[in-house]
């Protein structure tokens, strides 16, 4: 499975859903290039501050991190303690939270999409997914 920025979805800012064949091909594709898999999970997430802070976690951003749009933006341009050749960024049940809180849920898109595109840009393969909430 390609991580290749020409095959993701038509819509700009939208990120593709995967099923869990596709995950694992993901995975593994990114497993064999040394690629990094960060996982978000958004199960039960009710904001913008609880989303903020598990992308912290998940992308162990520095203690300097924002907590804002324009910080995650910069972080995750930026990646320095997390280095490798390419990342892979999957996010798990969004559904709930994209119909609670869909200008956030918009807003994130638009910034993984963002990134995907400058860090394309740099050479540095980068895509994010969506999984459906019943995957494992």
């Amino acid at each position: 499975m390609s991580m290749h920025p020409d095959d993701r979805d038509a819509s700009e800012h939208e990120l593709r859903t995967v099923g869990p064949d596709e995950l694992a091909a993901l995975e593994a594709a990114a497993a064999d290039h040394g690629h990094r898999v960060v996982r978000l999970d958004l199960a039960d997430c009710p904001d913008k501050q609880v989303l903020l802070a598990r992308a912290s976690a998940a992308f162990a951003f520095p203690d300097w991190f924002g907590h804002n749009w324009d910080a995650l933006s910069d972080s995750l341009r930026d990646l320095s303690w997390l280095d490798a050749p390419g990342y892979l960024v999957v996010i798990s049940s969004p559904e709930a939270f994209a119909a609670a809180q869909p200008e956030i849920w918009r807003t994130l898109c638009e910034v993984l999409s963002e990134v995907e595109r400058d860090r394309e840009s740099d050479d540095v393969p980068w895509r994010a997914v969506q999984t459906a909430t019943s995957l494992p």
